[in-house]
């Protein structure tokens, strides 16, 4: 039965769509680069067989058993598109199309994702643009937001709004209530809602600044409570030589090109921006007139105190030419002890950095302000939702089918 209905595909998707950390990369949504990822299903069901045989397998999901939110459904195809991440190898005997993830969102719903095409990095983007273009898009798929908002002004998103009411999983609102239901509103155009937005919230990345404890306690420094405090620090890292090797080869705080405050990522120093009241790369209202935040005073002042430390040596002449990979070697060989990124940073960063030097220790702290401790990051200014998990509209899919399967 291929296709019959897609309201039952997106019964099974307000479920089952999981929340993953903001992309830093919205060209590419489907990628998993920049976040921790899930863990793998505990066993992978058998692939082969027909979606009626494995129904008899399929294990009832809490929703099913709380309120009949997920239902089984026979063989049911419907097709999407993924967007993978650049060096992935998939294990022997599984491709993007057919791997565990897949056989067991079959087994346990019935549904057949067909993909239609995959692709990473810049190229996804440059296909999601053309396949937008065309009007020509797959039943499910993931997008970005200005893809979302450009998708619905074209009329080409299905209108979900009636079925958030009847087929969605309560824990769905209690996670958007968490953050006053930011994720919600911003799906929400003239009304109506076209798509699930992937729940990232208002806090998934706030900035955090990570120094090594352990070189603040063998050079007996403060833990940073103001800006001032951070440039001292850097230079303490820079001159006394705190991994003991003999040379002052430290860097007191490497950043990286990224000065948006729309995304508190790694190595950005939009989190310094956003302490003094500026928001660079966005459009805020300021005095009741719309500014650019890059052109406000406050951005100024930002600018000239990085600048400051940047003639001083904390932030690395080269900066500039830094790539990902240079940034992250420099932390995680114990070149650099301080530097800012989010939370999920403790899954790489610095793991990797425990791994190469066993006493390394990091201690995360709120970004300081000018001159008075603070007790909380300042967010991102940047919208609760990066992007959406739409559908199609086709007049062959009857919606009204929804409600009497579940």
């Amino acid at each position: 039965m291929k296709r019959k209905t897609l309201a039952l595909l997106l019964a099974a998707a307000l479920v089952l769509t999981t929340s993953a950390c903001g992309n830093a990369d919205t060209s590419n949504p489907g990628s998993k680069e920049s976040g921790p990822s899930s863990g793998t299903p505990d066993a992978a069901p058998e692939s082969g067989g027909s979606a009626a045989d494995s129904q008899s397998d399929a294990t009832a999901s809490p929703a099913a058993e709380d309120g009949g939110y997920l239902k089984v459904f026979d063989g049911i195809t419907y097709t999407t598109i993924v967007g993978t991440s650049s060096g992935d190898v998939m294990p022997e005997g599984q491709t993007v199309e057919d791997n565990y993830w897949t056989r067991w969102f079959t087994n346990l719903t019935g549904l057949v994702p067909e993909v239609i095409w995959s692709a990473s990095g810049s190229a996804y983007g440059q296909k999601m643009n053309m396949m937008i273009a065309s009007g020509d898009i797959p039943d499910y798929f993931e997008v970005s937001y200005s893809q979302y908002e450009a998708l619905v002004k074209a009329d080409l998103l299905a209108d979900l709004t009636e079925y958030y009411d009847t087929v969605l999983d309560p824990r769905w609102r209690e996670l958007w209530a968490s953050a006053d239901d930011a994720d919600l509103k911003a799906v929400t155009k003239n009304g109506r809602i076209y798509g699930i937005p992937k729940a990232n919230g208002l806090g998934d990345s706030n900035p955090l600044l990570w120094v090594r404890k352990d070189w603040l306690d063998k050079l007996n420094l403060e833990e940073p409570a103001c800006i001032g405090d951070i440039a001292e620090i850097a230079k303490a890292f820079m001159t006394q030589d705190p991994d003991a090797n003999g040379q002052d080869d430290t860097y007191g705080l490497p950043i990286l090109t990224s000065f948006n405050a729309a995304y508190g990522g790694t190595g950005s120093v939009g989190d310094i921006f956003t302490n003094y009241g500026a928001a660079p790369g966005q459009w805020v209202e300021q005095d009741g007139s719309i500014v650019y935040g890059s052109l406000m005073p406050e951005a100024e002042e930002t600018l000239e105190l990085l600048n400051a430390w940047y003639q001083e040596g904390i932030i690395p002449k080269d900066f500039g030419s830094w790539t990902g990979d240079m940034y992250k070697q420099a932390v995680t060989g114990s070149k650099a002890g301080m530097f800012f990124g989010p939370w999920w940073l403790s899954w790489s960063y610095l793991t990797d950095t425990v791994l190469n030097d066993p006493a390394a220790e990091w201690a995360a702290y709120a970004c300081p302000g000018k001159a008075a401790r603070i007790t909380s990051a300042a967010p991102p200014m940047r919208r609760a939702t990066a992007s959406v998990w739409s559908a199609r509209i086709a007049k062959i899919l009857p919606f009204s089918s929804m409600r009497s399967t579940i």
